[in-house]
């Protein structure tokens, strides 16, 4: 039977914020039935809680939950995935494993790992919870067409995927995986702005999401250069211009490339 989104089981190891995301999306947009996918978490408590406002299944143990799923997503900390492939070396032959773990390469998830398993390595970004995430995929992945093509089926309802090659990925991530910690921020500071001049919160961010949304579909939609955009809105001596010059001035571009810069190194450090 071929591995398709309609037919296959999933298993998700670590139940952590972004694991729930990705789940929230695919449930959102019905690419999986809740009760195809099992979830486990270290709390019991706090896993059995999330997993019922789901409506998916709470595994036993790991051993249980490996058995039972076609395909394994490892939402743990990267310390903790290859402990979780050597214990249970033998029980991913033939599966298809998904790593989001920040860091591990593919590379290094196939040393630990059968012959016989597919293995592709991504980091999705928060977004993908109201299907319009982005998963920052390790193009040398190893995977057969069939686990491709369904890699593909199974998470582009819910994401733009990216391939890139291993060495550019800490840069991407850094921009669609941190960068909506950025973008909030500007959402929050244009919300204050707003509510500084009268305008009541809860429309001041409506406001600002509103824009952002707009201008990031207008910029895939367009495939416009940004600068075009930005041009086009600052008419000759009016008023956007000078809000521009003001952000020249307070350093706004050359902080956010000194933002995504931290990241990376952080990264390294890690």
């Amino acid at each position: 039977m071929s591995l398709t989104p309609s037919t296959a089981t999933l298993g998700i190891i670590g139940f952590g914020s972004m694991a729930q995301a990705v789940t929230d999306g695919l449930l959102r947009e019905d690419v999986l039935p809740a009760d195809h996918i099992q979830v486990l978490g270290r709390n019991r408590a706090k896993l059995e809680k999330n997993a019922a406002a789901r409506g998916v299944i709470p595994a036993a143990n790991e051993e249980d939950l490996i058995r039972r799923s076609d395909v394994i997503l490892l939402g743990v900390l990267p310390p903790q995935v290859l402990p979780i492939l050597d214990a249970y070396r033998d029980l991913f032959a033939q599966k298809l494993v998904l790593s989001l773990a920040a860091g591990l390469s593919t590379s290094a998830l196939k040393e630990h790992l059968p012959e016989s398993s597919g293995v592709i390595t991504f980091l999705p970004n928060t977004p993908v919870a109201v299907a319009a995430g982005i998963f920052i995929t390790d193009e040398h992945m190893r995977a057969n067409e069939e686990q491709r093509a369904f890699y593909e089926a199974l998470f582009s309802p819910i994401a733009s995927i990216e391939y890139l090659p291993q060495n550019l990925v800490s840069a991407a991530t850094a921009i669609a995986g941190c960068g909506p910690a950025f973008a909030s921020m500007m959402a929050e500071a244009l919300g204050d702005a707003a509510v500084k001049n009268g305008i009541p919160r809860d429309k001041a961010y409506r406001l600002a999401a509103a824009m952002l949304r707009g201008v990031g579909s207008l910029l895939l939609e367009s495939g416009t250069h940004p600068a075009v955009i930005k041009d086009g809105v600052c008419s000759p001596g009016g008023t956007t211009i000078c809000g521009v010059t003001s952000l020249e001035e307070d350093g706004f571009r050359s902080s956010l490339v000194h933002a995504v810069d931290a990241v990376i190194e952080r990264e390294k450090e890690l």
